[in-house]
């Protein structure tokens, strides 16, 4: 396997958000427009994913119908690891 050198979205620097308080977080849309337009859309949306999709990357990938992917891909919320909900609701999403 190599290594992956492009990403499809890496989302949001993890890193910004050590030392914020979940008030902090409080009405962020930072995600909400683009949720809406997706869910919202009466085609269906096909995403290519090639390199890494990590956090919101990840999220917007699942807010797609198909994913067509390539062997190199890799998806991964790294932002559970410090006890963050992925801000676009990729853990909870249900249709």
């Amino acid at each position: 396997m190599s290594k992956v050198e492009k990403a499809f979205c890496a989302g949001a620097n993890i890193k910004d958000f050590q030392n914020k308080t979940a008030k902090d977080f409080e009405n962020n849309d930072i995600f909400q427009e683009i949720h809406d337009v997706f869910y919202s859309a009466k085609k269906p949306i096909i995403a290519g994913v090639n390199g890494v999709a990590l956090g919101g990357g990840f999220e917007l990938a699942l807010l797609c119908d198909i994913l067509y992917c390539s062997e190199e891909t890799r998806f991964a919320l790294p932002e559970l690891k410090l006890g963050l909900i992925p801000g676009i609701g990729g853990t909870q999403r249900y249709f």
